[in-house]
């Protein structure tokens, strides 16, 4: 029955035009989240070395306003994370 289900979707996926649109859509989030990652670590990166805080490395990285209260929380939760596995 499982087969059956995952092979129809399967189907759908790569011989619909829906189907592609929406596997394009789940690639182009990937490539987004890992671009977000890459940015978030080249802030974590220089807010270490430099000794800035959050807001020189987004003002530095040229960092958008609208997306700095994004990048912000995420800085809080990885050095949260670091605090608490040292």
């Amino acid at each position: 029955m499982y087969f059956k289900n995952l092979a129809a979707r399967t189907r759908e996926l790569k011989e619909t035009k829906e189907g592609r649109d929406t596997v394009c859509e789940a690639m182009e989030k990937e490539r987004s989240r890992t671009g977000e990652e890459k940015t978030l670590v080249l802030m974590l990166n220089l807010m270490r070395t430099q000794g800035w805080d959050a807001e020189q490395a987004m003002n530095a990285m040229d960092i958008p306003a609208s997306e700095k209260p994004l990048y912000a929380r995420s800085v809080e939760h990885a050095i949260s994370l670091q605090e608490t596995n040292v």
